[in-house]
């Protein structure tokens, strides 16, 4: 008996061993893909028609023949799951508004086009350069290098001190070639509450609507948090229009792309748009309320 089920056992072992073939480790048909390395973009600008060369574009949006492939924080190996010969487009992209989540290519930009030949298993460099669009309108650009001042105070604004300052090292100034002056606020230390906010002195009225992308940029610095906006004209109505609240530096300068497209989108053509900056000292800010703008561009895409 013992021996006829052993022997029933090793057939049923038999069997199962051909309606299951052994697991391949290693799959020989399985695609290997190439890999892209793509260092951090390079800005360049002509200085004088375009302003410094300042800028902050940690992201990559990757296409490869125009199939997208996906968005990456720089430096960044890229799999590709392609060979031979192809065309590379890299969009320069930011954190706009300064939102962590807002991964935005910045339309203002060229994308950096190449054709490459990907090898399976191999890895290739590509240093992205960006500049501005041929089709790039500037509405508005403000760098104070001439020690003039293209903003004013509002009308509820304290008048406390506001002036252009040149390299200081405490503020790690300058940022930049070309770059000696910046425009700093000082709020007194003594007073528990006060705003101090500033608008364009020009009024814009050519910027898009329709929802078409209008960036500010601007570098900052500041021990308290900066809110940014514009102020509309509609209907004999004069409006303010908050955008966003830029965070406390904490000691360092930092680039902001804010883009207008949502806060544009409804407005009729034509419709007069004086862009604002506030920094208000509340009640426990033990400190001096100080920041400082530079290099404000205003531009959108004809």
């Amino acid at each position: 008996m013992r021996r006829v089920f052993r022997r029933i056992t090793l057939a049923l072992l038999a069997t199962a061993s051909l309606s299951f073939p052994a697991c391949e480790l290693i799959n020989p048909d399985e695609e290997v893909p190439s890999f892209l390395f793509i260092d951090s973009f390079s800005f360049s600008t002509v200085y004088a028609s375009q302003g410094l060369a300042s800028f902050d574009l940690p992201d990559a949006h990757v296409y490869v023949d125009n199939r997208f492939i996906g968005i990456y924080e720089l430096p960044a190996t890229v799999p590709i799951m392609a060979s031979g010969k192809v065309k590379v487009s890299i969009l320069p992209g930011t954190r706009e508004n300064l939102q962590s989540i807002a991964h935005r290519y910045v339309r203002v930009l060229r994308s950096f086009d190449s054709s490459i030949t990907l090898v399976p298993g191999e890895l290739q460099r590509i240093s992205p350069r960006t500049s501005y669009r041929d089709n790039v309108r500037f509405a508005w650009m403000e760098d104070f290098e001439d020690n003039s001042n293209s903003l004013v105070f509002t009308s509820r604004s304290a008048r406390d001190t506001v002036y252009i300052m040149e390299g200081n090292a405490e503020w790690n100034y300058p940022i930049g070639v070309n770059s000696t002056r910046t425009l700093h606020f000082d709020l007194g230390a003594s007073d528990s509450f006060k705003l101090m906010e500033v608008k364009s002195f020009n009024t814009f009225t050519t910027l898009p609507n329709g929802g078409r992308d209008t960036y500010l940029e601007l570098d900052y610095r500041s021990n308290v948090p900066i809110q940014a906006g514009m102020f509309k004209f509609v209907n004999s109505l004069y409006e303010q229009v908050p955008l966003v609240v830029l965070p406390s530096t904490n000691g360092r300068w930092r680039k902001a792309y804010l883009n207008y497209a949502a806060e544009l989108a409804t407005l009729p053509a034509n419709t007069p748009i004086e862009i604002y900056f506030g920094i208000i000292k509340q009640s426990g800010f033990l400190d001096a309320p100080r920041a400082s703008l530079d290099n404000l561009k205003l531009s959108y895409l004809e």
